[in-house]
């Protein structure tokens, strides 16, 4: 019984030694809702799922990385890395390549919807024992287009 004890003990200890952190993901999503075929100019870095899309569809940016939390400055810290302030914008065209909106990183304080401001953005936090899901969603409406 006491040889049964302690493989138990052990076995206990082993288990709790596991790693503990968690993984950690995010997703900025840019989703399409104007009900127009449009084009966003991408930034300069990064991997992005489509360029140029039709209604309903949507332009992301995932990043995932064991133990780092995510927050929504890393978007323009990974898409846009070292370029001045001054030079970050994010803009959407119509098919024939018209400006249509433009939102410049140097205007996210400023009232009204911003690209580069999280308030802007919708942003959710799923959780588990073993990650932690970080989503922000953009929607482009009618209203967004000039």
């Amino acid at each position: 019984m006491r040889k049964l004890m302690s493989i138990f003990a052990v076995a206990l200890l082993f288990a709790g030694c596991g790693d503990d952190e968690v993984d950690h993901r995010a997703l900025w999503r840019v989703v399409n809702r104007s009900g127009h075929t449009i084009r966003v100019v991408p930034p300069p870095y990064g991997n992005f799922s489509t360029v140029a899309y039709d209604r309903g569809t949507e332009w992301e940016l995932r990043l995932e990385d064991y133990g780092t939390e995510y927050t929504f400055e890393m978007f323009r810290q990974e898409c846009w890395r070292d370029w001045a302030e001054g030079n970050i914008s994010f803009e959407v065209l119509s098919e024939d390549g018209t400006v249509l909106a433009r939102w410049n990183y140097s205007g996210r304080n400023e009232p009204g919807k911003q690209f580069f401001n999280p308030s802007s953005w919708r942003h959710t936090v799923d959780e588990s024992d073993f990650e932690i899901s970080h989503t922000w969603l953009f929607e482009i409406l009618p209203e967004d287009l000039d």
